[in-house]
């Protein structure tokens, strides 16, 4: 499992470990058109994820009508976001995307425009 930690840097810069702890909780989102989801952490980190690649694959396949994406959740022990059917979205990826940090042994990742 990966883990992610704040630290605060000699300038007051707040940064996140993806090596030393949980990635900060996803305390507000927002299901957008087109299957985009805006998420915000816990440290103030926020982005938009673009995930219109899965509507209609496999778990996802009802995403293609956008009340079942709208039905979105943060779910309360994962503190990630999920929605019904048992989908959620890995709490990791979501930071490293909406930041821009990569995951440990992947390359950057760019936040949805």
């Amino acid at each position: 499992m990966i883990a992610a930690a704040i630290v605060v840097g000699g300038d007051g810069e707040r940064t996140t470990d993806l090596n030393s702890a949980m990635p900060p909780a996803i305390v507000e989102y927002r299901a957008l058109p087109n299957a985009r989801l805006w998420v915000k952490f816990s440290d103030g980190a926020e982005g938009t994820m673009d995930l219109s690649h899965s509507v209609g694959k496999g778990m996802f396949a009802g995403w293609k009508d956008p009340a079942v994406f709208g039905q979105a959740s943060i779910d309360p022990e994962s503190k990630t976001v999920c929605w019904p059917g048992g989908i959620d979205l890995d709490p990791y990826v979501l930071y490293s995307q909406a930041t821009g940090k990569p995951l440990p042994g992947a390359g950057p990742l760019r936040a949805a425009s």
